[in-house]
Formats: structure tokens, sequence, C-alpha cells
């Protein structure tokens, strides 16, 4: 992606996973900066424990246990929001829901979360007021803009 294309979305950088970040299985051993993805909860609970992941990818509604062990570990719970824009009506509805519920228990158990886009072309990409709308409507309240600075402000640490 041209620097340009990036500056024009909003950002100072678009971060493509496999090059500036990794997302892998949880049960995987991470040697970077890496966002833990997968359903079972025991590995992404295990996964937490290393330091180079940066969170999870939210699929499926988290559990309490799992949201609390974020928050104990000060992890950040990762949300694909390409995935309402593209799903079926149907499946908007159920994910939206799902997506306020997260956010209800995130903020009771203090969990960062972050609004991602994951496109898989630069047409499905968002821009970075496109990302904002959408963390407002799913509940993300005043947090929004501090929430897309989350991955580029990893990005910058150094271990």
């Amino acid at each position: 992606m041209s620097e340009e294309l990036s500056k024009r979305l909003g950002f100072a950088k678009v971060l493509r996973s496999g090059r500036d970040i990794e997302m892998k299985p949880a049960a995987q051993n991470f040697t970077r900066k890496t966002i833990a993805t997968g359903s079972n909860e025991g590995l992404l609970i295990k996964s937490l424990k290393d330091r180079n992941t940066l969170g999870i990818l939210m699929e499926g509604m988290p559990s309490n246990k799992l949201i609390a062990m974020l928050s104990e570990h000060s992890k950040t719970l990762f949300i694909n929001v390409n995935s309402v824009i593209y799903a079926d009506q149907k499946q908007q509805q159920k994910l939206i829901y799902l997506y306020r519920k997260t956010m209800h228990y995130c903020k009771k158990f203090k969990v960062d979360i972050c609004p991602i886009s994951l496109a898989v072309s630069d047409e499905q990409l968002l821009s970075a007021k496109q990302l904002m709308l959408l963390a407002k409507f799913l509940g993300f309240d005043g947090d929004a803009k501090k929430a897309l600075g989350t991955l580029g402000s990893f990005y910058g640490k150094k271990d």
C-alpha cells in the first residue's frame, strides 16, 4: 500500500498482517508482536501470558473469564469491523448485538478495545473517519479516537 493512500484514508501508516504485524492461532509461540486468533478459550488465555501477544481478535462472544484475563494481563481485544459491513443483514444484526454486549463487559473490566479493518483488498479499506463512526455506533463512546490509535501505538513500541 502506498503512503499516499494511507494519508488519504487518514492514517500515518496502514499496517499489513504478515508484514508489519502477525496474526496467528493462539497455540503458536510468538517471536514478534502478534494478535492471537482462534476460538479455543484455553489457548487464547495461555497466549495472553506471552509478552509478544498484543491481544486477541474477537471471534464470537468472549466469556467473562477471557475478558477478565485480558484485563489482568493488560492486553487488548481487537474487533474486525469489516465483518459487520460485509455481512448479510441477519448476520449484521447478530454481530452488532454481539459487539455492543462485548463493549459493555469490556468497560466493566476496563479492557482496551481496538476496532480494526481486516480488508482483503484496498477497496475494502476503511478510512479513519469510517472506523470512528463504526466504533461510536458499536458503543465506544468518547474513546473511539483513542481506540483507533491503539494498534499504531503498539507498532511504535520497542521491546
